[in-house]
């Protein structure tokens, strides 16, 4: 076997979430879900991962700094991202995220 092919964590997408908010987003979004699974930060019944954008971009590697921007920017404005901000300090700026699975299913629904 090719060791190009598989040989390292590989990003899921579903093709019908591509079709509905562009590719980049559906992976975003993907990968937010599996973060979301494991994340033990709960706030007002949702879970929560808090992330800046360099630790996004790090781990989404595939996006650059901008495109990590304009992805979150894109699914928060489609209000399929929620963004929010539960930072004890308040000098710290950094996201707090969650799906909006309500919205997410209505787009399955037409």
């Amino acid at each position: 076997m090719n060791s190009y092919l598989i040989n390292e964590y590989p990003l899921q997408v579903l093709p019908s979430l591509c079709k509905k908010v562009g590719i980049s987003e559906a992976i975003f979004i993907q990968e937010l879900h599996y973060w979301l699974l494991a994340s033990e930060q709960e706030r007002n019944g949702k879970k929560w991962v808090c992330k800046t954008y360099e630790e996004l971009q790090e781990t989404l590697e595939i996006f650059s700094l901008s495109t990590i921007k304009r992805i979150v920017k894109s699914l928060s404005d489609k209000q399929l991202l929620i963004i929010d901000n539960f930072n004890e300090m308040k000098m710290d700026k950094t996201n707090w995220y969650s799906i909006n699975y309500v919205k997410l299913g209505q787009l399955y629904e037409c």
